[in-house]
């Protein structure tokens, strides 16, 4: 049905609020993360921005849909690495090769998310260009 399938979708604006401690002038280091996920003609599409303490990343992201069946809604995706946004600081293109996968996406609960469910776990993989993320998972509010 349409309610259960709108419920399912990931479109929407997510957040996740990173302190990690002072620099040595006293500073606080605080990251604020956004996944924006939209759909296009039914296609996913994703951005991943950075902002805080030397960094401003933006990445653009092709998305994946991990589903049980072709009939089900997607219940992850995967986003893999597309660009960099114009506003992206550094864009360190050694860091980063198109179709790389970045994240991995879940409804928070995964299987067992009730239906109302808005947040999302946030996987990094192994192939995400900064050592000390990969693997470690963030749950991301939805805004």
């Amino acid at each position: 049905g349409q309610a259960s399938q709108a419920q399912n979708d990931f479109v929407g604006k997510y957040a996740f609020f990173e302190s990690v401690g002072k620099t040595a002038g006293g500073t606080g280091i605080m990251y604020n993360y956004q996944i924006i996920i939209s759909k296009e003609n039914g296609n996913y599409k994703a951005r991943y921005h950075v902002d805080g303490y030397q960094a401003m990343t933006r990445l653009n992201c092709a998305v994946i849909e991990v589903k049980l069946n072709s009939e089900a809604p997607a219940n992850s995706l995967t986003l893999q690495f597309e660009g960099f946004g114009e506003d992206d600081l550094f864009k360190s293109a050694h860091l980063y090769k198109k179709g790389q996968n970045l994240l991995y996406i879940s409804r928070k609960g995964g299987l067992m998310a009730s239906p109302d469910e808005t947040a999302i776990e946030v996987t990094y993989s192994d192939e995400f260009p900064f050592e000390e993320k990969r693997g470690k998972m963030y749950v991301f509010q939805k805004q």
